[in-house]
């Protein structure tokens, strides 16, 4: 039985340079646009003392990213047969490591986010980072099977094949073991985990995501205020954009959100 994978409220009407964007380039790789921010991370770092252990820096990170996609919606959208089709919800993919476990990477989605408080952000990815790290079997561990039993040369046309089925066609075929939409309108790696101060990640073309976020490690740097030097907590964000869907003013718009909620995060409980 087939079944919709993504739920798309509209079809986006194109202007001449949207064509021109979706022509000009492949799908990600050299579409990609490189930004990166510096967010002044002491009130963030406040209210996670004052809720004593019960928010995490990628809670708040989630849902401000979420916030920012609702406000520049363009984002949150698909290339497809040459058009842009705009998402129904907000889920957000964030990046977890099993090394511990078996050496190795996997994911959680978190559903529409921006409809969510706090409490109920936190508690899902909580909850579905225990399922990963206590539970070896996960929504990808068909898809990994298969792969580590094929050839290396065949695992590019496989993975061309499931984004035909998955995306271009939209189709959602449960025999067929691919997770339904597992990446969803954004992915975000917590790079400041492993030491990493900042940095960029590169779109996989199978996950047909627009936009990855890289968090850094939050650093103490000295900081201008008032042509003051000042030394303050800073967390950098590395972004990479799909540039046929979104140009300079939309990212700047998405960048400015994001910036404005993580140093502001008494606005997002």
């Amino acid at each position: 039985m087939i079944f919709q994978n993504i739920k798309y409220s509209e079809k986006i009407k194109l202007s001449g340079w949207r064509k021109i964007s979706l022509g000009s380039w492949r799908p990600t790789g050299d579409s990609s646009v490189n930004c990166e921010s510096d967010i002044i991370a002491d009130s963030l770092l406040n209210m996670l003392t004052r809720n004593q252990g019960k928010f995490k820096v990628n809670h708040f990170v989630a849902k401000a990213a979420a916030l920012a996609i609702k406000e520049n919606p363009q984002i949150n959208s698909v290339v497809r047969w040459g058009q842009i089709y705009r998402r129904q919800s907000i889920d957000l993919f964030f990046h977890v490591h099993t090394l511990e476990i078996n050496d190795d990477l996997s994911g959680i989605k978190l559903t529409n986010v921006d409809q969510k408080k706090m409490d109920h952000v936190a508690a899902e990815f909580e909850e579905k980072l225990a399922l990963i790290k206590n539970k070896p079997e996960n929504q990808f561990s068909a898809a990994k099977s298969i792969y580590q039993k094929i050839p290396g040369l065949l695992s590019k046309f496989l993975l061309d094949f499931t984004g035909l089925i998955s995306y271009s066609l939209n189709w959602y075929i449960p025999f067929l073991k691919i997770p339904q939409d597992p990446f969803g309108s954004l992915m975000i790696t917590n790079v400041g985990y492993f030491g990493i101060e900042g940095g960029y990640t590169v779109i996989a073309p199978y996950t047909r995501v627009p936009a990855v976020i890289g968090v850094g490690q939050i650093k103490k740097k000295p900081v201008v205020e008032n042509d003051q030097i000042v030394i303050r907590k800073v967390m950098r964000l590395g972004m990479t954009f799909d540039h046929r869907l979104v140009d300079g003013f939309q990212i700047a718009g998405f960048i400015k959100s994001i910036k404005y909620y993580l140093e502001n995060p008494e606005e997002m409980l």
